[in-house]
């Protein structure tokens, strides 16, 4: 999920490789919304965008990365597999870059450009 600085979601996508229970399905979204004030906690406390693993909900984890411009990467997992995610994010950031620097991308808009879903979800093979 990515989460505007206004805490308004740009972007999701579900991969079901990442977590393998079930049960938890409908709770994924209220779980990377409730982990929005732990990052407002642990943002001013580092110096980096790469947050690790900053909350967790049973067995499930929640790591994160903060742009300069505040927006948000969230992504909720199973396992530590911390290299794989962080390339992950930064394959994901330089995407999101190029987008937001699109003179016809208005800020908090939802993002639904097809190239941009394919080229998260060849990332997510890739790194995860």
């Amino acid at each position: 999920m990515i989460v505007s600085k206004d805490d308004f979601p740009v972007y999701e996508l579900t991969l079901e490789n990442l977590i393998k229970r079930k049960d938890y399905v409908q709770m994924h979204e209220f779980i990377l919304h409730s982990s929005l004030d732990v990052i407002e906690q642990v943002q001013w406390n580092s110096n980096n965008m790469y947050l690790k693993t900053i909350d967790r909900f049973n067995e499930l984890l929640i790591t994160c990365l903060v742009t300069p411009s505040n927006a948000k990467f969230l992504i909720l997992h199973e396992g530590r597999n911390e290299d794989a995610i962080k390339n992950f994010f930064n394959e994901v950031y330089e995407l999101f870059v190029k987008v937001v620097m699109n003179p016809f991308y208005e800020s908090n808009q939802k993002i639904a450009l097809q190239s941009f879903d394919e080229r998260v979800r060849s990332a997510a093979r890739k790194h995860l």
